[in-house]
């Protein structure tokens, strides 16, 4: 997803495409029938981290870290809030979006399938997990990844719209701020914001 264009755009038609085609790659890979591996094996950033908790098995080195920056730029990580929110808990998911820290693998491996110490070990844990898909029916799977989706999600059929509707307004609002615009110019500049001189508190 191109922040810079949205954010540079006043067009608010603009700024809606940039939101759905970036909630499009996240609803694919989530909603996606057959089972997704994570392959962690560095730095995961801003979207990035999404990325992860959209999967359904996920397998990362020791030393790999992931870091939720947006609010560094002035911005919210309002698309990937929604399956990272769930995953980490509410506090936990304060703490890393409210910071932008480097976060461990260690740190967050109650959220991940396995964390390893080698590349050799990475790769064999992640063909382990493809040989024991592949052995499963992948009716079963598809049916599986849409049970815990509603279990996840409980009786409310709404809240997915509901949570998407708001996300999206979010979004919108964030994107005509004079915050979100200085963040990513200096971020395009390659240089660290002075929040000072924005500051209203």
């Amino acid at each position: 997803m191109d922040l810079s264009m949205a954010a540079t755009s006043s067009d608010e038609k603009d700024q809606e495409a940039a939101f759905a085609n970036g909630i499009k790659v996240y609803e694919a890979l989530y909603r996606y029938p057959k089972p997704v591996i994570a392959r962690i094996n560095g730095p995961c950033l801003g979207g990035g981290v999404g990325l992860i908790f959209t999967t359904d098995i996920r397998v990362a080195h020791k030393d790999a870290y992931f870091a939720l920056t947006e609010v560094k730029r002035g911005i919210l990580p309002a698309i990937i809030s929604q399956y990272i929110v769930p995953e980490l808990g509410s506090q936990k998911a304060k703490e890393y979006m409210l910071t932008g820290r480097k976060v461990s693998m260690e740190e967050v491996k109650s959220a991940l399938s396995t964390v390893v110490s080698s590349e050799q070990e990475l790769d064999q844990r992640v063909s382990d997990y493809a040989t024991m898909l592949l052995e499963s029916a992948p009716g079963a799977m598809a049916g599986i990844k849409q049970l815990v989706r509603v279990i996840a999600e409980g009786n409310d059929v709404q809240r997915s719209p509901r949570v998407q509707a708001y996300v999206k307004k979010a979004f919108l609002d964030m994107m005509k701020s004079e915050e979100a615009a200085y963040g990513i110019m200096s971020f395009m500049n390659k240089k660290k914001p002075d929040w000072s001189s924005l500051s209203k508190l």
